[in-house]
């Protein structure tokens, strides 16, 4: 099956909540590659790649947030595959 890829930023109480721990966590469990971190704006951004029902199911973990996360929206774009080269997992970026 064919790899697609998304950007995501996700709105709300996402920091300091171990959201992207959680990210990684979600993306390990489905097979997802990619990057997340933290934006100065206060929201968290990731790009992620896998297949399509995978990537589905990681914008559904988004909207619901780890324990303590407040999520307000997801918003999610087409991304280039090219933007996760040489990530083997969902790696946490500053």
């Amino acid at each position: 099956m064919a790899e697609n890829a998304i950007r995501a930023t996700v709105t709300g109480n996402v920091q300091g909540v171990s959201f992207r721990d959680y990210v990684k966590s979600q993306g390990a469990d489905r097979h997802v590659r990619g990057w997340v971190r933290n934006t100065d704006g206060g929201s968290v951004e990731a790009v992620l790649a896998g297949e399509a029902l995978d990537l589905e199911g990681m914008v559904q973990a988004l909207h619901d947030g780890p324990d303590g996360a407040k999520v307000e929206d997801v918003k999610t774009e087409a991304a280039d595959t090219s933007e996760v080269l040489g990530c083997k997992d969902i790696e946490i970026r500053d």
